[in-house]
């Protein structure tokens, strides 16, 4: 199958496409056409490997740290990661007091038209992703978690 911007064209790959060859198409794809590319054969998840991974985002967040130790540990994307980019802002607790909240909620639903049940969530989810973000920080979780991975990576 090759992918194109306007229509999918269906092409048959014989098995004996050696993988050097498959690498250089895969570096024409965009990510989004690689994640599709790498579900087709296991020939095509090695092929693709380095241009899935060769950058990760990590934030002091639970699901970032997961994410980044996983692939750290893992044989194949540890090997082509190449950057690693640390984005260290956090929540910031003066805006989940009540009052700030009231005021941020005042001026979403003039302008985005928002229901009250929509800001509560919004704002209660908020809250525990300043909480979770707290704990990772006073427990060193995000550094920890970023020395382990760098650790394992060439």
């Amino acid at each position: 199958m090759i992918l194109t911007v306007d229509r999918i064209v269906y092409v048959p790959v014989p098995k004996e496409v050696p993988t050097e060859i498959l690498v250089r198409i895969f570096s024409y794809l965009h990510k989004d056409d690689i994640k599709c590319v790498r579900q087709i054969c296991r020939d095509f998840v090695a092929a693709s490997a380095q241009y899935l991974f060769d950058r990760l985002y990590v934030s002091p967040q639970e699901l970032h740290l997961e994410i980044l130790t996983a692939v750290s540990q893992h044989p194949i994307f540890s090997k082509y990661v190449r950057e690693i980019v640390y984005h260290c802002s956090q929540f910031r607790s003066g805006f989940l007091l009540r009052e700030a909240y009231e005021k941020e909620h005042v001026r979403l639903a003039v302008f985005k038209c928002r229901q009250e049940s929509e800001m509560d969530e919004w704002h209660s989810r908020s809250c525990q992703h300043y909480d979770q973000q707290e704990d990772l920080i006073k427990a060193d979780a995000d550094s920890n978690a970023f020395y382990e991975a760098l650790s394992k990576m060439p």
